[in-house]
């Protein structure tokens, strides 16, 4: 069966920050929806490349927004990505971003027996450009939320674990910050659902946010997480481009 492809005529598609389909308009196939274009196999190469070049281009500048016109058997398709939030990039101490913040939720963690963990890995670059007080916010909110499910300490055992990384991959140019935790683990099904907007929602609005902010920077925001009685846990990590 050959893909679908607009009708003669305009067609526009509307992307999210993180490539998934918002709206398909004027013939634009509608199974395109909640996909992310650039990923989806079924669509013709020239519209999956349109999207990889569009956002590519939303997150090299700030303006908020990036479009391009691709041409299709008498038909033209316009493929416009939206970011999901203003960033207000601007150059900062990134290996400083983080310390202040985890001081005082360190305390917040001792208040429970527990404990938490700041590294920094000796090649995390100095100076990066990006939105502080947004990804330190989303840091400080996941290591907030790991703080509610791990174990309080008792008499008897010493209270639970939270773990902060900061990472450098020079090959990808990208850094990575890594919030893990000891908590019972989230479910399997749970974890494929954490950030559906449309579908079946298994995260917190915080969490969303989180991803946004991530998305909005050009990176991506992972999650892996185990649940058996003596391996369990959940690692959130977010990668973001150098630049």
């Amino acid at each position: 069966m050959e893909p679908e492809s607009p009708s003669a005529g305009h067609s526009t598609v509307v992307l999210a920050a993180d490539g998934t389909v918002l709206a398909a308009l004027g013939g634009a196939p509608l199974q395109w929806l909640r996909l992310r274009l650039q990923d989806y196999e079924p669509a013709p190469f020239v519209v999956r490349d349109a999207a990889r070049r569009v956002m590519l281009d939303l997150h090299r500048t700030d303006q908020g927004a990036a479009a391009t016109t691709v041409p299709m058997a008498g038909s033209t398709l316009h493929v416009t990505a939206i970011a999901a939030l203003p960033i207000r990039r601007t150059p900062i101490d990134f290996r400083g971003l983080l310390p202040p913040t985890m001081a005082v939720l360190r305390r917040q963690a001792e208040a429970i027996d527990g404990s938490l963990t700041l590294t920094i890995a000796d090649d995390v670059p100095s100076r990066l450009t990006l939105d502080a007080e947004k990804v330190a916010w989303a840091v400080t909110t996941l290591v907030g939320n790991a703080l509610r499910y791990i174990r309080p300490g008792t008499r008897r055992m010493p209270g639970g674990a939270i773990s902060v990384q900061m990472s450098h991959d020079a090959a990808a140019n990208e850094v990575a910050i890594s919030v893990q935790d000891d908590g019972p683990g989230i479910p399997a099904d749970k974890v494929a659902h954490l950030f559906d907007r449309n579908g079946r929602p298994q995260g917190s609005l915080a969490l969303l946010l989180v991803r946004d902010i991530v998305v909005a920077h050009g990176g991506r925001c992972d999650v892996q997480s185990r649940t058996e009685a003596f391996d369990h846990g959940t690692t959130v990590r977010l990668t973001l481009p150098v630049r």
